[in-house]
């Protein structure tokens, strides 16, 4: 077996998303491969992904923001854990690095934490680092409200620039010298629109529309005034701790076994929080996309270019989705059509990693 690391930030499953579709996509191309997972993000979210050939090692390995929700951050929490995490430990980076060097890493990919960067280093090993933003250029865009941001903003600049090879993908924030771009990046589609529909006894011709806050419990959402709209279907996960179905309601738990891309793709629209694991996925299953925008969060302006220009998505403000004028919305974006993607750009990323730094292993 060749081994892998993959360092993936805790900052949501949206990263987590993007990484698993990677390593299944490498996989799919060479089954000598392990992954060593470098996250808090629970194992099962990996395993509901039908992921393979791989270890997980809790670790917190950057801090992304404190969130107090799905929607709003929470600054000087964010810089208290700044604080506290950086600079990055000399004894981790010796702990992690032996750790790297006994399971012969042979490579580190990093998604989007520079702690893997570090350990690269150390232990002479390419480094592989995959985004669409990276924190530094995040916690720019807070400086007017913080600037004891500034220190950090500069030590991640320092410790990014250190990748042995750097990817980005589209949507990307900020353009920058790199070695490949590739399109979105989407976990894979599993079981079809169809037997989804079946299981969740919905018509096959009925409309359906997916609310999701993206790995958030979404379980404040208003779902009632959902019900005036009787003929649409509305598939709700994290919308109830037990799975049931209240007319043309389904609320599904946080973990309800059902895997994410697969209902999206039996969905006639998707409705939530503008991230990146949603727009790929979306993108992938060719499903409109009614995304509501973090104003103060630097990412949302590039992606919602992408939606509008590309996938010809609508902006619905976070007011109105708690709103009965979200019908309106829904109604909307049920009219417009689905611009399914031809290229995953998990498959490009593969084919670079297999070609470029594991042609001799």
């Amino acid at each position: 077996m060749i081994h892998l690391a993959y360092f993936i930030t805790p900052h949501g499953f949206g990263h987590a998303a993007r990484a698993t579709a990677v390593m299944l996509a490498c996989l799919q191309k060479r089954r000598d491969l392990w992954f060593e997972v470098y996250t808090t993000v629970p194992q099962w979210f990996f395993d509901d992904s039908r992921l393979t050939n791989y270890t997980i090692h809790p670790l917190a390995c950057d801090i992304g923001l404190v969130q107090i929700n799905s929607l709003q951050e929470d600054l000087p929490a964010t810089l208290r854990a700044l604080e506290s995490f950086y600079p990055i430990s000399e004894p981790v980076v010796v702990k992690l690095s032996e750790e790297a060097k006994e399971k012969e890493i042979k490579a580190i990919l990093c998604d989007i934490s520079p702690l893997g960067i570090s350990v690269a280093k150390r232990i002479h090993v390419p480094s592989v680092l995959i985004e669409n933003f990276t924190w530094d250029w995040i916690y720019e865009g807070y400086l007017s409200e913080e600037p004891g941001f500034i220190p950090f903003i500069e030590y991640l600049k320092e410790l990014y620039a250190q990748c042995s090879f750097h990817v980005q993908a589209i949507p990307f924030c900020k353009p920058e010298p790199c070695h490949l771009i590739v399109d979105p990046i989407s976990r894979p589609i599993y079981t079809s629109r169809e037997a989804i529909r079946t299981s969740l006894e919905i018509p096959q011709n009925a409309p359906v529309v997916l609310i999701t806050m993206g790995g958030i419990e979404s379980n404040r959402f208003p779902v009632e005034m959902l019900q005036k709209m009787p003929d649409t279907y509305f598939i709700v996960p994290g919308g109830a701790s037990f799975a049931s179905k209240q007319k043309n309601l389904i609320l599904l738990p946080h973990r309800s076994g059902y895997y994410h891309t697969d209902l999206m793709n039996a969905c006639d629209a998707v409705i939530g929080k503008l991230g990146y694991s949603t727009l790929a996925e979306a993108c992938w299953t060719g499903v409109p996309y009614g995304y509501i925008p973090r104003l103060k969060f630097r990412e949302s302006p590039p992606l919602a270019r992408f939606v509008r220009e590309e996938m010809g998505g609508i902006e619905i403000p976070e007011d109105l989705f708690w709103e009965e004028s979200l019908l309106e919305s829904v109604n909307q974006l049920l009219q417009l059509p689905r611009r399914k993607q031809k290229t995953n750009g998990a498959d490009q990323i593969a084919g670079f990693l297999i070609s470029s730094i594991l042609q001799q292993q």
